[in-house]
């Protein structure tokens, strides 16, 4: 079973999906106006901060060259180590807004090039967090060391002239940072309630699209795969029909394919039991062609010799003293006589030629049988070999 966080759906679908879901549409909506006051947020905070960090620089760098001059009037080490302290102190503040202003550049330019919108005031509060804590560390050891100088017992006339200038002259550079500072507090949520009840919202919100688009993806996957169950389900159920049908066929054509193959094997049994038979007359009529070529060959004997008829011619009219009657029985048993000897005799001459036409008949056949025995052994010897 197919994984419902693996199906891809496409952006469309979601597309279509979000802009049909009216709650999820006034969320986006809800989202939108409150990203729009974020972004205004956000710029009015990175707009101002130019001017106050060119201010600071300058404030600074007046500090620091004021310090310098005093450095060069003639004071005990104690306060020459505070003008240096003091220095140093200048010289942090100088590099902590240098680094502000850097991270801050890049946070406009990421806003103006539609970044998001909760990274940029993350990495903005980060920046200011770091230059606030820098300045107030920094804030404090700067008031220490102008107390120093104020109360220095070395030279305590010059040191409280020295410290009273050096507060008014390094004011302007206190009021720049403490102007960095509030502007970087402006940054944080911790400084900046407005800011950070924006930046609550639009969160809330863009959690709240978040799970409502989840929601909605879920639903379509869940559909999606409810249609690709459905439609694996119809694939099989076709699948199996199309291969049951293809069973019945090829067991039907099997059974086709049996009988034909049942009905050949008759045939071959027939057609053997057949050549079998015909082969069995072959010999039995080789044999008997050979018996009777082993008969002699004799002439027949022409019957008994026919008795000559000793034929006596009388004279008519001579009495011999014998009745009338008797001699016409006598001449008639004669004419018969004559008749049957002629008649023995072309029953013989018939007989002969008979028996010499059934010899030359006997000898053709005799030939033709010889001829044929000769090439059934050729055949055999031929179907043995």
């Amino acid at each position: 079973e197919a994984d419902p966080a693996s199906i891809q759906i496409d952006a469309s679908e979601i597309q279509a999906a979000v802009s049909a879901d009216t709650k999820l549409s006034s969320e986006i909506e809800a989202l939108q106006q409150r990203e729009t006051e974020f972004t205004q947020a956000l710029t009015r905070i990175t707009e101002g901060s130019e001017s106050a960090f060119k201010t600071l620089d300058q404030a600074v760098a007046d500090g620091t060259a004021r310090i310098e001059r005093a450095m060069k009037e003639e004071y005990g080490t104690r306060i020459r180590e505070s003008l240096a302290r003091l220095k140093e102190v200048l010289a942090a503040w100088k590099q902590a807004a240098s680094a502000m202003s850097s991270d801050w550049s890049v946070q406009w330019d990421a806003l103006t090039g539609g970044a998001d919108l909760l990274t940029c005031q993350t990495e903005l509060d980060r920046a200011a967090r770091q230059f606030i804590d820098t300045g107030s560390a920094s804030l404090i050891q700067f008031r220490q060391r102008l107390e120093g100088i104020s109360q220095d017992t070395e030279e305590p006339t010059k040191g409280l002239v020295l410290g009273r200038a050096l507060t008014k002259d390094l004011q302007p550079a206190v009021d720049a940072q403490q102007e960095v500072v509030k502007l970087a507090r402006s940054a944080t949520l911790t400084g900046n309630l407005d800011l950070a009840t924006i930046v609550q919202r639009v969160t809330g919100l863009r959690r709240q699209v978040s799970d409502r688009r989840a929601q909605i993806e879920t639903s379509l996957r869940g559909k999606i795969l409810d249609d690709l169950k459905k439609n694996r389900e119809q694939t099989i159920r076709q699948r199996r029909e199309q291969l049951t049908q293809r069973a019945d066929d090829l067991d039907r054509e099997i059974r086709e394919h049996i009988e034909n193959v049942r009905a050949l094997v008759r045939r071959k049994d027939q057609q053997r039991t057949d050549l079998a038979e015909r082969f069995r007359l072959q010999d039995e009529r080789a044999a008997a062609l050979r018996s009777l070529a082993d008969i002699p060959r004799e002439a027949p004997s022409a019957g008994p010799a026919a008795e000559p008829v000793l034929v006596e011619f009388m004279e008519a009219g001579v009495g011999s003293g014998e009745p009338a009657d008797r001699r016409i029985v006598r001449s008639l048993l004669i004419g018969f006589g004559t008749l049957f000897v002629f008649l023995i005799g072309w029953l013989s001459v018939h007989s002969y030629q008979s028996w010499h036409r059934s010899r030359q008949a006997i000898e053709a056949c005799t030939r033709e049988l010889q001829a044929a025995t000769r090439g059934q052994e050729g055949q055999s010897r031929r179907r043995d070999s």
